[in-house]
């Protein structure tokens, strides 16, 4: 008998495949994982981006809130005529049409003169939180409770904290903003 080998046995072969097979699978389920974990960041991404974007134009919208000077229609001296915990209420001109922010079920809604829309929706919680200033450049200060400020302090109110946490895909993205209003008539005043 010749001990001369050119080939592989039967047996060689097979537990060669066995061994490249487990090693495929291995690389199949590592990618496999690799693309559900990047799934769930382009995921907690857009949910991030949804809420800033959606955020930031609230913000532009409450930054330009005007005084009211028609006792007839709201409170004169102020840019705010009402707030809570999950909205709030402000003034659009000098004549104080109103403009309403509101949470109703998973929906920010805004309610205007032309009517209401949803600003965003899959929102989860909603928070404000208001301030006043001692000067112009000073310290925030929370009114005396920090999400609803009294209708004597309405009119002193120079900023409010949003906080909105909104759901995709199964993920929430939270986003806070501090909006200082321009039109504020206690900010107007205050010398720094």
């Amino acid at each position: 008998m010749s001990s001369n080998r050119k080939a592989f046995t039967l047996i060689e072969t097979l537990v060669s495949l066995i061994i490249v097979s487990i090693i495929l699978i291995g690389l199949f389920n590592t990618f496999g994982a690799t693309e559900a974990g990047s799934d769930a960041i382009l995921d907690q991404g857009s949910a991030d981006a949804n809420a800033s974007s959606q955020v930031d134009s609230l913000a532009d919208h409450i930054r330009n809130a005007a005084t009211c000077e028609n006792a007839a229609n709201g409170m004169v001296g102020s840019a705010l005529d009402a707030g809570n915990a999950t909205g709030f209420t402000y003034y659009i001109d000098s004549n104080c049409t109103k403009v309403f922010y509101f949470l109703l079920g998973t929906k920010l809604e805004r309610k205007d003169p032309n009517g209401t829309t949803v600003e965003m929706t899959n929102v989860q919680s909603v928070t404000c939180t208001y301030y006043t200033m001692g000067s112009y450049y000073g310290t925030l200060i929370p009114t005396a409770n920090p999400n609803q400020p009294t209708p004597a302090e309405a009119p002193k109110v120079s900023a409010v904290k949003i906080t909105v946490s909104v759901a995709e895909n199964g993920y929430v993205g939270t986003y806070e903003t501090i909006v200082r209003l321009r039109n504020s008539p206690m900010k107007q005043y205050l010398s720094g």
